[in-house]
């Protein structure tokens, strides 16, 4: 039964793993070239690599003696991004330099890997170009982002009118600093799931300059605020104030 049990999860692995390699299409006809090399999914943005391949006939393996191979990359809009020609690292190790200003702007990319001399072949397929190199986020996780996102929002303008106000009538306590600085914190994570997870993000450059402009707003002025509190309160009571008094909500 354990025997049984163990292949079953085998199979179930191996399955998983074959499904998860991209259709790449390959010409390996009589007196063709096959052209084997790693299948990317995804690329990290700005990422400079060496594509390293192999050639093959039906007999044998091609080297550069016998065969020139070049690159054809392409954009989301079909233009050519890069035509580059492959070097070697060894007679039968084919080796294309590509430059990292080729992947500057996320989406969808193309290209093509061909062979030609004696005989010719050639390679095509696609990949996805990401901020973090990771697959995109998939349909529930980037509603939940937007929801994040909306909930974010709206807790960051809350506290700051809620601030200004306690700002100006000397009501800022400790607990008030913890809800504007969780909401700072939310912002963080945030910016980081739709930086490494969404597409085109239009709330990646939203949250980015929030960042900036909230770290004042949500972090040194309620922090201001209490100061001002804790000063005017002590003074007017002319005794120190109770944790209570400072928390802003009853301790137990």
């Amino acid at each position: 039964m354990k025997k049984q049990l163990m292949l079953i999860a085998f199979a179930i692995m191996f399955i998983t793993l074959v499904s998860a390699v991209p259709p790449v299409t390959q010409l390996n006809t009589e007196g063709g070239l096959s052209i084997e090399y790693p299948k990317y999914q995804y690329v990290k943005k700005d990422m400079a690599f060496n594509l390293h391949f192999h050639v093959f006939n039906t007999t044998d393996i091609i080297t550069n003696a016998t065969a020139d191979c070049y690159l054809r990359l392409y954009n989301i809009t079909g233009s050519h991004i890069a035509k580059l020609t492959a070097d070697y690292d060894l007679p039968h190790d084919f080796e294309i330099a590509i430059n990292s200003n080729n992947f500057s702007i996320p989406g969808e990319y193309a290209y093509i890997i061909y062979c030609d001399g004696a005989q010719a072949g050639f390679a095509s397929g696609g990949f996805t170009v990401t901020n973090s190199g990771l697959a995109p986020a998939e349909t529930n996780f980037e509603i939940f982002i937007y929801i994040l996102f909306i909930i974010t929002f709206a807790g960051l303008f809350y506290t700051l009118l809620l601030g200004l106000a306690k700002l100006a009538t000397a009501e800022t306590t400790i607990y008030d600093i913890i809800v504007s600085w969780g909401f700072y914190l939310l912002l963080i994570i945030t910016y980081m799931l739709a930086y490494n997870f969404l597409l085109f993000s239009w709330i990646e450059t939203i949250t980015d300059t929030l960042l900036t402009v909230t770290a004042f707003t949500n972090i040194l002025l309620p922090l201001f605020a209490f100061f001002i509190t804790f000063f005017i309160k002590s003074t007017q009571k002319k005794r120190p104030l109770t944790p209570a008094e400072i928390a802003g909500r009853r301790l137990s």
